[in-house]
């Protein structure tokens, strides 16, 4: 169907949580994409416990594509396989491989517009919106870019100071401004969305429930607690996913795609 890029401007809104959860809530196989220029790869050190080792990602892709190997066959042999059925594009280890990726971003967007045809959507977390070595080109070709922001006054003012510029750019030089909606997380923290809604423009997709405990098991590797399938963390991803499949079947451009 799509490739849904989920971003913030502001620090720790809990992008990596709401990526994952929201694969984990998806309808179809996913690929989630670690392109946050963040070195580490958060989902293997926290949900995956440190059990499987960070030995592979998008690094080995880059050195593959430029040593001439299709790179949808390079990143095929370099994913890894998550818990929940999930596969992972881990991010660069260290700081030095940071700076190398700078050159990927764009044909690596391509790519993964592609996936559809093998029945499989992709879900990047992109991190910090304007990160140095970020993955701007790769934002720039996502069917559906979710900007995530806490209810609070920092968050608010950082993100509507950000998101114009960011949407201008969008429909400029990726598919439309149309692409960009926001997420908020945890609303009520303490304005309300309406609040919210009118200080930052941007239409917003859906809401996050503010749900520390359950939010462990996707950031932590927390074992899951008693009713974790009906707390308002999972309640809240659902509707999120359900909330961009209708987003995506609203975009002209997905549209188009399908016609």
């Amino acid at each position: 169907m799509a490739v849904i890029a989920l971003t913030s401007v502001t620090g720790a809104p809990g992008v990596t949580t709401t990526a994952l959860g929201l694969a984990l809530a998806w309808h179809r196989p996913t690929l989630i994409v670690e392109a946050d220029a963040t070195p580490g790869s958060s989902i293997l050190a926290g949900y995956c416990r440190g059990v499987l080792p960070h030995d592979q990602g998008l690094i080995d892709v880059a050195l593959a594509a430029g040593l001439g190997e299709p790179l949808a066959e390079a990143i095929a042999g370099h994913v890894v396989d998550l818990p929940g059925g999930l596969r992972l594009l881990a991010g660069p280890a260290t700081a030095a491989q940071v700076g190398s990726l700078g050159p990927l971003w764009e044909p690596l967007g391509a790519v993964l517009r592609e996936m559809d045809t093998l029945g499989m959507d992709v879900i990047v977390d992109a991190g910090r919106l304007g990160a140095a070595h970020g993955p701007l080109e790769l934002l720039r070709q996502a069917d559906l870019v979710c900007a995530l922001l806490r209810s609070d006054l920092p968050s608010i003012n950082s993100t509507r100071a950000s998101l114009g510029m960011f949407g201008d750019d969008l429909a400029r030089g990726g598919l439309g401004e149309h692409t960009l909606r926001t997420v908020l997380v945890g609303p009520g923290r303490p304005y309300s969305p309406a609040e919210v809604a009118g200080v930052v423009e941007v239409a917003r997709l859906a809401e996050v429930a503010w749900d520390p405990i359950a939010a462990g098991v996707l950031s932590h590797g927390a074992p899951p607690p008693r009713g974790y399938g009906r707390s308002a963390l999972s309640r809240s991803l659902d509707a999120l996913a359900s909330a961009a499949v209708a987003a995506l079947s609203d975009s002209p451009t997905v549209t188009q795609e399908r016609g």
